[in-house]
């Protein structure tokens, strides 16, 4: 004999009861209970995606930026090979301008 014919069938009825406890407990009350758990779930999920979102910027603006030094590096090339190629006795500076520096006082 099992259980069930033991109890006259009402332990499928408890059975039966229990569970439905479970499932109303863990989602009605889920929510009412555990809201900051939900809410620092989604502030990173928010987090994550905004700093995936910005290190594709990032690489996008990195790409660009290479790409026109590139592009201003191979100008400059080619303005100093049409200049010694239309006057080649012209000497062609090789100073190029690195800033502003603080020239060091010399005590007299």
């Amino acid at each position: 004999m099992n259980s069930t014919e033991l109890t006259g069938g009402n332990a499928s009825v408890l059975g039966e009861q229990r569970h439905d406890s479970w499932v109303h407990r863990w989602s009605d009350e889920f929510f009412d209970r555990h809201w900051p758990l939900l809410v620092v779930m989604v502030l990173e999920i928010l987090i994550v995606g905004g700093l995936y979102i910005y290190k594709i910027t990032w690489v996008r603006v990195q790409k660009k930026r290479a790409k026109n030094s590139a592009v201003m590096r191979l100008t400059e090339e080619f303005s100093l090979d049409l200049l010694r190629h239309f006057m080649p006795s012209a000497k062609v500076e090789k100073y190029r301008f690195r800033g502003m520096a603080k020239k060091k006082a010399v005590a007299s």
